[in-house]
């Protein structure tokens, strides 16, 4: 809009000049007859063309004012639209955020609550022993701990736990295909399919264990020759198949006899008879999670040294019957929960932890954490003649203890138990975290282990036993697993592919128990001219990990074992009372 352009403005504008001409036109007309009306007239006209422009002026003004007023609303409604904009990107990323941030959240109070109260800190027991502080040691802890939370980033917490989980899945992904493979490839079922007997029935129950226990001794037997001797053990299916053909001179006899075993098999499969499915793991049928080669060597060891446990156990009030008999060995025997620390102990010599952690999962099912628990710290004290009385006072003056230096104190006297298990044990006299001398002396009386140590549910079975190796196994190797794929694929995404001196420094870095000659062959056995990837370096480290508690050479003397438990029968065949129903007293207690 130009200025003086207004229609409006300019049709008052003509008007008033029109009405000015209309006025000179009657004055010349009239013929005035006064000089003073001509004053007048010229003094109004002069007057009202004054006005004109400065209605003129204001009319520019306006124009001017208007102009800058659309161009500022102009403005105003670009700023709207970006102020809109940031809203909503602030929005998404406080929405972001907040989802974020409630998801660290609940993952650290769910870390609070696996942790529980007994993990006390360190600062908790000095300052327990301290009993006047200064204030400015305080404000220089309070201090310490703001720039420690200050410095610390939630975030970088976040996503490394987030990085972790993930690995873990990828982990179990390639663990199950690398299952099916072995599921897919076993030689005992495409044996039995070669010709298949359709009426092929299960072999008698009781038979069956039989048939399998002999069948591991003899494995056993020919495991260790081969040891000696410095060869590799053959694999437990091959070893069967060419015991059943040896067996029947008649090929059609043996192939029947191998059809209703493997239909025996997948009917304790179908029953989940616990012994029946860790026999279908060990010969990789049927179940998602066959055990790998390395294990089931070591498996075949470790069970014979708890057949030797099985002739420790004290005999039974009662005759034996058919019933106990089939009992007995639908689980494999068991030998009493005394023998199989000793057993442990020795097989885990060189891994504490490692055993510990076994001898937790061969718990009893009817059996409480705390009182099982309490059985093997009362074993320890027992078996080693340790001084209950003075080993409380050692804990320390006073008449309350924390908890923290109880458990610290039982680590250290090598009891092989796990923190959870001695929390669950000292749950019932605990109060405010700490514990009363007197009420801990109660709790590991020797005298009601003594009593009690031969009771039914202190038995444990073979199965069980094997059970707890492989479920342990399976932890570590995850562990160990999703370590290992972080290095490799991590060095994969870092440096690309991997050339074999690398490869081979990265396994001696992460310190593997693998020959230098192995990694070399494992290197090339998938090496392109370029190198390997990251994850296959992954899966072939795999192939050949061996972990040093579940190491068949890093087993004990069997010789030497079974001359120890043939001594020891021997020195406490007659002291030892007979199994009896009377309950554990430690039962009774609240724990």
């Amino acid at each position: 809009m130009g200025c003086g352009e207004s229609r409006n403005g300019e049709e008052w504008n003509q008007r008033i000049i029109d009405n000015l001409h209309e006025i000179s036109r009657l004055l010349h007309a009239l013929k005035p007859q006064s000089k003073s009306l001509y004053e007048m007239y010229f003094k109004i006209q002069s007057s009202i063309e004054q006005e004109l422009l400065t209605n003129k002026d204001l009319e520019c003004e306006k124009d001017e004012v208007l102009k800058k007023t659309i161009k500022l609303m102009e403005e105003n409604e670009q700023l709207s639209d970006l102020i809109n904009t940031l809203k909503a990107e602030n929005s998404q990323e406080s929405s972001e955020g907040a989802l974020e941030m409630e998801e660290l959240n609940l993952e650290l109070q769910n870390t609070k609550k696996e942790k529980q109260f007994y993990e006390s800190t360190e600062e908790e027991i000095v300052l327990s022993n301290v009993f006047t502080i200064s204030r400015g040691k305080v404000n220089t802890l309070l201090l310490r701990a703001f720039l420690i939370w200050k410095t610390s980033s939630p975030k970088s917490e976040f996503v490394r736990r987030k990085r972790r989980q993930k690995t873990v899945l990828i982990v179990k992904k390639l663990k199950a295909f690398e299952d099916q493979n072995l599921l897919d490839i076993n030689e005992l079922l495409k044996k039995s399919q070669e010709r298949e007997f359709k009426n092929a029935k299960p072999l008698d129950l009781g038979y069956t264990f039989k048939f399998l226990e002999k069948l591991m001794d003899d494995k056993f037997d020919e495991d260790l020759k081969m040891i000696e001797e410095g060869k590799i053990p053959r694999e437990l299916s091959d070893y069967l198949i060419e015991q059943i053909f040896a067996r029947y001179e008649n090929e059609e006899l043996a192939y029947k006899f191998l059809n209703e075993l493997v239909a025996s098999l997948h009917s304790l499969f179908k029953m989940n008879q616990t012994y029946g499915i860790l026999f279908c793991r060990l010969f990789n049928l049927f179940h998602a999670q066959p055990i790998p080669y390395r294990l089931v060597i070591y498996i075949t060891q470790a069970r014979m040294y708890f057949q030797q446990l099985k002739q420790l156990k004290p005999v039974a009030d009662t005759p034996g019957s058919i019933v106990k008999g089939f009992l007995e060995d639908s689980y494999g025997g068991e030998s009493l929960l005394s023998d199989v620390i000793m057993l442990i102990e020795l097989l885990f010599k060189e891994d504490p932890a490692t055993g510990a952690k076994v001898l937790e999962k061969c718990r009893p099912t009817s059996v409480g954490m705390g009182e099982y628990c309490l059985y093997i710290v009362c074993n320890k004290f027992f078996s080693e003649n340790i001084d209950v009385d003075e080993w409380i006072e050692s804990l320390g003056a006073g008449e309350t203890v924390l908890y923290t230096v109880i458990a610290r104190k039982l680590l250290k006297t090598e009891v092989w138990v796990t923190e959870e298990m001695i929390h669950q044990m000292l749950l019932g006299i605990l109060n405010n975290k700490a514990a009363s001398k007197s009420d801990l002396r109660s709790l590991l009386a020797i005298e009601r282990y003594i009593d009690g140590y031969t009771h039914q549910k202190y038995l444990i079975n073979k199965a069980s036993f094997m059970n707890a190796i492989v479920t342990v196994y399976d932890e570590l190797w995850t562990e160990e697993g999703v370590r290992l794929y972080m290095e490799f694929v991590t060095a994969d995404e870092e440096n690309g592919l991997l050339t074999e001196r690398m490869f081979v420094e990265k396994c001696f870095e992460l310190e593997l128990s693998i020959p230098h000659y192995e990694l070399e062959n494992l290197y090339r056995e998938v090496a392109t001219e370029e190198g390997i990837t990251g994850e296959a370096a992954y899966k072939q480290v795999l192939k050949r990990l061996q972990y040093g508690a579940f190491n068949i050479f890093n087993m004990p003397s069997f010789e030497n074992f079974s001359f120890r438990t043939k001594e020891r029968k021997t020195l406490i065949g007659e002291q030892r009372p007979s199994i009896s129903s009377l309950s554990f007293p430690i039962s009774r207690l609240t724990i």
